[in-house]
């Protein structure tokens, strides 16, 4: 048997590991998204309803 050098790998797969990260990118996204639809509709609602 061969030892290796590398320190060891962690039992995680790769998109195990991004998972978390992944996640959390598209709740913020989600967030983003809905601000600016937010946003939008308050410029719309200014545009069609000139005080």
């Amino acid at each position: 048997m061969v030892v290796s050098v590398h320190p060891p790998v962690t039992p995680l797969k790769p998109h195990q590991a991004f998972a978390p990260q992944i996640k959390g990118s598209i709740r913020h996204c989600l967030k983003v998204a809905l601000w600016h639809v937010a946003a939008i509709e308050i410029l719309i609602d200014a545009v069609l309803r000139p005080s």
